[in-house]
């Protein structure tokens, strides 16, 4: 009943399997030859890879006061501009959060010396800032947490909050109307539920990005052995959205959020099930167990892995893919054992 979806599924799922192969030799060729300096070989020509991409992004905070020349140039190289956020090159800001998320984590592992690499941080940190992408600022708070949260780290993270409070009000005028919006409505979350909020502003993005996992976990549930197929839960959104959420029935434009999960772990319950969520969960942790707890370097790239998982859920969104193949080749205590 749903050719197109599983079409795109089926497209998904073979470029996945392509990439996760290509990545995996890649690494392992990387392992065998820079056995004892993986991680400084890959992120130090990841970070200088994506030079170019910063340059382009600082020359877009100064070209984004041009509104025409703006878009007439990045109509060039994406479908969607947006004229108050940078983008990079990109289809839109969200995106090129993702691509920066991946750069702040790789360039602590970098072996520029110490100055280089505090400039490299803070400028893509910059420009994190103004992509102005809501889920890529709390998930880059998020990571420092997950990553830097030790006995001895507890100064660092107080002053830290207490800068970033003191900051708060200049950094948020700082940032396009949009983004302000948004955090503004997320603020009022302790008021009003997350759907009414939803409704009350017309946001179909706070419902995709807050009610379409928890639609795909009662997908999951409903249909627990096998979930409702590959590429399936968009043919099932209006369904579930009637029988859960009607009131968001109202939001204008409700009718273009519905094709995604938002959540590759909820896509994953939905479309497969408990058992292969399962089954996937169990390689995630043992993925940790054996290659993460063992060397505190990789803890930051397996939080940024796990933040972009569960904020996006199309089955080759290349930089999960690339982080899992290169946690997974990383020279481990454990070497003998295996993931799958």
């Amino acid at each position: 009943e749903n050719i197109k979806g599983f079409i795109s599924f089926s497209i998904q799922f073979f470029c996945a399997f392509i990439l996760l192969i290509s990545f995996d030799v890649y690494f392992k060729n990387l392992a065998i030859n820079n056995s004892n300096s993986y991680y400084e070989s890959f992120a130090n020509l990841f970070v200088k890879a994506n030079i170019p991409i910063i340059i382009i992004g600082i020359i877009e905070i100064f070209l984004i006061k041009i509104p025409n020349i703006y878009a007439f140039v990045l109509s060039f190289i994406s479908h969607r501009v947006s004229l108050e956020r940078i983008q990079l090159i990109s289809g839109e800001p969200s995106w090129a959060a993702r691509l920066i998320l991946v750069l702040l984590a790789f360039i602590p592992l970098t072996s520029f010396v110490k100055r280089k690499k505090m400039e490299f941080y803070l400028i893509t940190l910059l420009l994190l800032f103004v992509t102005g992408s809501t889920l890529g600022i709390i998930c880059y708070i998020l990571y420092l947490l997950l990553t830097y949260l030790k006995k001895e780290n507890i100064k660092w993270i107080f002053v830290t909050i207490l800068v970033m409070c003191i900051l708060s009000p200049y950094l948020f005028n700082l940032l396009d109307p949009y983004t302000q919006k948004r955090l503004l409505l997320l603020s009022n979350l302790y008021k009003e539920d997350w759907l009414s909020i939803a409704i009350n502003s017309g946001s179909g993005s706070i419902m995709s990005r807050i009610g379409n996992p928890i639609l795909g976990l009662y997908m999951g549930f409903d249909h627990w052995l096998l979930g409702v197929g590959g590429g399936y839960y968009s043919h099932f959104y209006n369904l579930y959205l009637e029988n859960y959420f009607p009131e968001a029935l109202s939001i204008d434009n409700i009718e273009v959020v519905g094709n995604s999960a938002k959540n590759l772990f909820c896509r994953i319950i939905a479309e497969f099930g408990l058992i292969i969520f399962s089954y996937i969960l169990l390689i995630v942790i043992k993925l940790y167990r054996i290659k993460i707890a063992a060397n505190k370097k990789m803890k930051g790239i397996f939080c940024c892995m796990i933040l972009l998982t569960i904020n996006f859920d199309s089955l080759f969104h290349i930089y999960p893919l690339l982080l899992f193949s290169f946690l997974l080749n990383s020279p481990s205590k454990y070497a003998k054992q295996t993931i799958l």
